[in-house]
């Protein structure tokens, strides 16, 4: 796993972009919409500048060590980007929301625009300088039961539900920062629906049109293929990331559910009457199984890795005579 860097360098180095993108009328990134191709962010070449910072401090993360999808969802996460616990992060929190800014930008075009935007990358930056006035001197690492002791306490008068801490003015924003849901121990694809309706909902531009999320539904089997081509012999190019098979899976359906969201249509009915055509009209088109219900004996059941064999079943003698069927 990736060990992250918390001396009083890492500190400054993060901290120092504060003031670039917290300046008035910075520009840190711009949608583009051209005819014929997917909506794209353009940002300021400072951005990149701050993610290489973030990763040469051990600061983002790597998988499958911290799986940031799956953070997200956690009541940590949802603190932090709610701005609630954001004034009294640690450092290794900050680190997980600022793994978050930089990887998600994969998955979800935009989102390293959504989080400045809502004020959190600055309130999580004003985190940063505030344990500067705290760390010790010099670049030694410290333990985490020593950084424990380091905690600045939080400024009084600090807002505690808006992620804008340490006094940063208000500035209009399209929406708060959307934040996910608990998750629950199984999901019908009803609150799925709802959940993306959700989070889309949220936006002025709402669903893509259906021609455009049926280009989307192609670049996401396209994605699909070649995580499998990784798995299955093909050499990922230099700086090439084999990729989640199971995240490309969940990306293509998001887009089938944004689908048939914007058609008004329910996915939990559709694939009801979907099961109910193929076991009715493929019940008998394959070949079944064996049946393996027999009895298992004791030391093969202490032994999983040895294949059962079905025991042999006992014929009954008859003679010739009696049957045109029995055996010759």
């Amino acid at each position: 796993m990736t060990t992250p860097t918390f001396s009083r360098q890492a500190f400054e180095d993060v901290a120092s972009f504060l003031p670039i993108f917290g300046a008035n009328g910075f520009d840190f990134g711009t949608w583009v919409l051209r005819q014929g191709s997917f909506p794209f962010v353009t940002y300021h070449p400072e951005v990149g500048r701050f993610v290489r910072t973030l990763e040469r401090h051990g600061w983002v993360y790597e998988s499958p060590d911290f799986l940031w999808g799956p953070w997200l969802r956690t009541p940590e996460a949802a603190g932090l980007l709610s701005g609630e616990t954001l004034p009294g992060a640690t450092p290794e929190q900050l680190a997980r929301l600022l793994t978050v800014f930089a990887r998600q930008e994969r998955i979800v075009d935009g989102s390293r625009l959504e989080m400045y935007q809502s004020g959190v990358l600055l309130a999580a930056l004003r985190r940063v300088q505030s344990w500067l006035e705290w760390l010790p001197t010099g670049d030694t690492d410290a333990p985490p039961s020593v950084r424990q002791e380091w905690l600045p306490p939080v400024p009084a008068g600090t807002p505690t539900r808006q992620a804008r801490a340490f006094g940063e003015p208000a500035r209009p924003r399209p929406a708060a920062p959307f934040v996910p849901p608990h998750p629950s121990s199984s999901l019908t694809f009803s609150e799925a629906a709802q959940r993306v309706h959700a989070f889309i909902s949220q936006f002025e531009e709402g669903y893509f049109p259906p021609l455009l999320l049926l280009a989307r539904l192609a670049e996401e089997t396209g994605e699909i293929a070649r995580v499998i081509a990784h798995q299955n012999g093909k050499t990922p190019k230099p700086g090439e990331d084999v990729g989640d098979l199971e995240m490309e899976l969940a990306d293509l359906l998001f887009v089938a559910i944004c689908l048939a969201n914007e058609r008004g249509l329910s996915l939990e009915r559709g694939f009801a009457r979907m099961m109910d055509k193929i076991e009715q009209r493929d019940k008998d088109r394959w070949t079944k199984k064996v049946d393996l219900s027999w009895d298992v004996p004791e030391t093969e059941v202490q032994n999983p890795s040895r294949p059962r064999q079905r025991p042999p079943t006992p014929r009954t003698p008859c003679p010739r005579s009696s049957s045109p069927k029995c055996p010759k």
